[in-house]
């Protein structure tokens, strides 16, 4: 969209109680900021953010944990009204409800392979790792999980950006990648939780 002040998304069916939400955010900005709130009120945590200086857009993962269960939207809400902005929404069960962000990283670049920069060691062996990345509006190349995640959802329109997961059994420091079919600049982002 155009000229946006906030912008919602509703899950398919209702949330379970006590399972966690990941709210990717785009921005075509590198000032404004952006707030993230729901139907019930679930509280969100900005885990990880990058701004890419060069060509202005901003990456967020944001996290509510122990949600209430129910018919859910949640809401991304900026600071200034915001051209091609993406929201995407993600819930999972079997992880902390009181505190299950452990590890992050980010980092900005350009090229035709972003990569978030390696973790921290992980505390716990079974985690999520949630990573993401972004690009100019205008980027028209396509977008490929890195080795070891599956593709969750990517913007193909004017809000190119891509997220993608995995689950690991091991404890170890993990960087989110991505291939690209052409070199543009490139934000990206990752974050583990643990159960």
């Amino acid at each position: 969209g155009s000229s946006l002040g906030s912008l919602s998304a509703a899950f398919p069916s209702p949330n379970q109680a006590g399972n966690l939400i990941i709210a990717f955010v785009r921005m075509s900005t590198s000032s404004q900021t952006v707030t993230v709130t729901d139907t019930f009120g679930n509280a969100y945590t900005d885990a990880v953010s990058q701004v890419q200086s060069s060509d202005g857009h901003q990456v967020h993962i944001f996290y509510a944990r122990n949600v209430v269960g129910g018919s859910n939207t949640v809401k991304a809400t900026f600071s200034s009204t915001n051209n091609h902005p993406w929201l995407a929404i993600y819930e999972y069960s079997g992880l902390s409800t009181t505190n299950p962000l452990d590890q992050t990283a980010r980092t900005q670049g350009s090229s035709s392979a972003p990569n978030s920069g390696t973790t921290p060691g992980t505390t716990s062996a079974n985690e999520l790792v949630f990573s993401a990345a972004g690009f100019p509006y205008a980027y028209s190349g396509t977008v490929s999980a890195g080795g070891g995640y599956a593709l969750r959802q990517q913007d193909t329109a004017t809000s190119r950006a891509a997220t993608e997961a995995a689950l690991v059994t091991a404890t170890g420091s993990f960087a989110g990648s991505f291939s690209l079919s052409s070199s543009t600049n490139w934000t990206a982002v990752v974050a583990t939780f643990k159960p």
